[in-house]
């Protein structure tokens, strides 16, 4: 059950604010982990997305049936779009990383270094 008053449409918005930022900064902290090849630090990011999603999209719910004032509603718009233009750079570099991933195991499975697809984790190490 969430702690915050279901009544309070202001005080639900500033948690929704504040949830969208520290989303953008997560994102930015993933695509930092993609580019330093550091899979530990994305799959902690992964995680850390995942529970500051849910938390948005229960507050989303909640702002449903709230009154708000305008400014805050121009807060909110301006924190989607600049959460927005962050996925999408996030959104290309994903698409980016898995036709990366494609090339790499078909070009192992040309040299007959394809992984076992039983292998739940795999790691691609071949020579072309």
């Amino acid at each position: 059950m969430s702690s915050l008053p279901t009544h309070d449409g202001a005080a639900v918005a500033q948690h929704y604010l504040q949830q969208a930022t520290a989303l953008r900064k997560e994102l930015l902290t993933a695509v930092d982990a993609i580019a330093q090849n550091s899979l530990p630090e994305f799959e902690q990011s992964l995680w850390r997305q995942e529970m500051l999603s849910s938390g948005m999209r229960r507050n989303l719910q909640l702002l449903r049936n709230l009154y708000l004032q305008t400014p805050l509603l121009e807060q909110m718009r301006s924190a989607n779009a600049s959460l927005q233009q962050v996925s999408r750079t996030y959104q290309g570099l994903l698409s980016q990383v898995s036709q990366s991933a494609a090339l790499l195991r078909g070009v192992c499975t040309l040299y007959g270094q394809a992984p076992s697809p039983a292998h739940h984790q795999q790691q691609l190490y071949c020579e072309a």
